[in-house]
């Protein structure tokens, strides 16, 4: 029979869980079960759309596997919704970067001064 864990516990490991953490991190860092980590989960998604909870998991995943945080992700998809709304192509962001900073530096202006 499986240990019961307390509604705070089983919320951490869903919570765990959708910010990309795996079964197995999830079982490392809380030493529960991976069956349990599982049902768990499972009952979470019975609860809501289960391609809802993979997408959730699925972009958090690649969002740590890139070193980032959370808010980084949103600050980019902020900037970038900036540049379409005034039909700026989004990849010329580092060539327009780069002659800002060449135009600052030949002006002796810091990037704080740009600011």
């Amino acid at each position: 029979m499986r240990k019961p864990y307390s509604d705070e516990t089983r919320n951490d490991i869903v919570e765990k869980y959708l910010l990309g953490e795996s079964v197995r991190e999830i079982h490392d860092s809380t030493g529960v079960s991976t069956g349990s980590i599982s049902e768990y989960i499972n009952d979470f998604a019975s609860k809501i759309e289960r391609k809802t909870i993979d997408a959730i998991h699925d972009f958090f995943k690649i969002i740590r596997k890139n070193g980032m945080q959370p808010k980084d992700a949103f600050y980019g998809h902020v900037v970038f919704s900036i540049l379409l709304k005034h039909n700026l192509d989004p990849k010329q962001i580092h060539s327009f970067v780069k002659s800002v900073l060449s135009m600052a530096k030949q002006n002796e202006l810091s990037a704080e001064h740009l600011m």
